[in-house]
């Protein structure tokens, strides 16, 4: 009786995927930075209760679950990848402050903002049912995403990611609904455009990145990039052609 085992040793060069995810965490924090920047914009573009009101929590709330991903994938990578802990720590802090913080707190506006548009007469206590309510379909929502994510994610990636980045379709509807021309500022909606897209671009288009060192084998995929930048581009083309030319 003969038994035979091949293994394949595989070691990974710690200072060169460093390196490597260093650089990514610093692109990734000015992204988080420039997306906070924005949203800040944007809660002074909607200061009035008639703009906010306009503004779809539908397209807001899809934002803040593509963020709580984003933290939550930071921090797993945290666990798995031990020595670049720090790397993905401080890029897993940016988004749990954009979604916990700005992007919850900002919803709860626009709640407050229809409530007093249609002099709906809403009580504290009701106010405060309606955010719990809120957050509710928030977590539910999220644990969705995550769901599909382990059971369809990978054997439909592109589109999985495609859906994940509609997070303009709802507001293109609401505009449509609502015929308001402009709830969103301009540098709020390229802005997110731009940085949005920034993560997924990293990880399935470029060859060289901290996981092709971690994980030889790790997948590659221009065509899916190419697809949702052209997907990312149309919403955002939409959008703008919205406010400047009328919602229909």
């Amino acid at each position: 009786f003969a038994s035979y085992v091949n293994a394949t040793a595989m070691r990974t060069n710690w200072e060169k995927t460093t390196a490597k995810a260093i650089n990514y965490s610093f692109y990734m924090m000015i992204a988080c930075l420039t997306q906070i920047v924005v949203l800040l914009r944007q809660l002074l573009h909607t200061q009035a209760h008639s703009v906010a009101s306009n503004v779809s929590l539908l397209c807001i709330g899809w934002q803040t679950v593509l963020d709580a991903m984003l933290c939550i994938s930071h921090i797993f990578l945290c666990l798995v990848l031990q020595p670049l802990f720090t790397a993905f720590a401080s890029v897993a802090f940016f988004k749990l402050l954009i979604f916990c913080v700005i992007e919850m707190k900002y919803m709860a506006i626009i709640i407050q903002a229809r409530n007093s548009v249609n002099n709906t007469g809403t009580t504290q206590e009701q106010l405060r049912q309606q955010i719990t309510l809120l957050h509710l379909k928030f977590y539910v929502s999220l644990m969705l995403a995550i769901t599909l994510f382990w059971y369809v994610g990978q054997s439909h990636k592109t589109l999985y990611v495609m859906a994940l980045y509609s997070f303009w379709v709802p507001q293109i509807c609401w505009n449509i609904y609502s015929e308001y021309k402009k709830p969103m500022h301009h540098h709020y909606i390229y802005g997110m455009s731009l940085t949005r897209a920034i993560a997924p671009l990293y990880v399935f288009a470029v060859k060289n990145n901290f996981l092709k060192e971690v994980n030889s084998e790790f997948p590659t995929d221009l065509a899916m990039c190419e697809i949702l930048i052209a997907w990312i581009v149309l919403q955002t083309a939409i959008l703008i052609g919205q406010s400047k030319y009328g919602t229909r």
